[in-house]
């Protein structure tokens, strides 16, 4: 009779065992399940943040390269108002010296014929 107890708890023991066993194993598989589930979420979440990267420095890149040539084109467009200007100075101050010139000469004349004239009042005295 002890014997068949015996045998009997054995039997339990060894189906509790085995029960136990495929619980672990279907834990152990749910578990590896889970971990690849996230490592694929993460993998993915990687992959389009990479994407997002080069999308971004292409963005970027594109950006600078606008406002290199928009700088570019500024500044040529500021050299040529300048060397405009430079030589629109140039012609007024060439201007303004001839027409200062013909006033001096003007006044030299009238100052030579004044003088002429004052002369030739102190020789008829």
């Amino acid at each position: 009779m002890e014997l068949d107890g015996c045998k009997c708890r054995i039997k339990s023991l060894l189906e509790e065992n085995k029960a136990l066993k495929e619980v672990s194993v279907q834990i152990h598989a749910k578990a590896e399940q889970e971990e690849e589930f996230i490592s694929n979420t993460l993998f993915k979440k990687i992959k389009a943040l990479k994407k997002e990267k080069e999308t971004l420095a292409l963005n970027y890149e594109q950006e600078e390269e606008c406002l290199t040539n928009d700088l570019s084109r500024k500044l040529s467009q500021l050299r040529q108002e300048k060397a405009e200007l430079a030589a629109n100075l140039q012609q007024e101050q060439e201007s303004l010296v001839a027409k200062l010139m013909r006033r001096l000469k003007k006044l030299e004349a009238e100052t030579v014929a004044k003088q002429q004239h004052l002369d030739q009042l102190r020789r008829e005295k």
